[in-house]
């Protein structure tokens, strides 16, 4: 009696060609970008600080999060300085209102999982002259726009940069 085997050297060289070009063209394709990616969160904060400095209030609620929240943290303590876009609106106008010198500028940013941090200069024209000043921020996303900013205690500098 002859013993058949159930699958022939040419079908089992087949097979493993075939999981071999399947193997190749999945490790070959891109991995795609995720929306929230860091580079797209990076930008976004970039165009609020610019949307800030032209005092275009549209464009900086453009990019925020229909619940946005603005925080300040000093210490232990965490204030929530607006809630929503319709309260963060009426902030920025009176904000410009009261400083139209003010500036903002982004001396490092850094994106890590769903935030971006960034080193941001407040620059603007006090009596005495210009006057700067440094502080940490933290931009949280979700879905793809910014929900939270969290303000840490700003230092005041000691000597304004130079302008360029």
């Amino acid at each position: 009696m002859k013993i058949q085997q159930p699958f022939g050297a040419k079908r089992v060289l087949k097979l493993w060609l075939v999981v071999l070009v399947t193997a190749v063209v999945v490790l070959a394709a891109p991995e795609p970008t995720p929306v929230d990616s860091g580079i797209e969160q990076e930008k976004r904060v970039r165009e609020f600080v610019g949307a800030f400095n032209t005092r275009n209030v549209d464009a900086m609620l453009e990019v925020a999060d229909e619940n946005v929240q603005w925080l300040s943290v000093d210490g232990a303590k965490v204030s929530v300085e607006t809630e929503g876009k319709a309260a963060l609106r009426e902030s920025m106008e009176r904000y410009f209102r009261s400083c139209p010198s003010c500036k903002s500028s982004l001396e490092w940013i850094q994106s890590a999982g769903s935030r971006v941090t960034a080193l941001e200069r407040a620059s603007w024209s006090g009596k005495s002259g210009a006057k700067s000043q440094r502080g940490l921020s933290v931009y949280e996303f979700r879905g793809g726009k910014i929900l939270r900013v969290y303000y840490f205690p700003a230092e005041v500098d000691s000597q304004p940069p130079v302008s360029k």
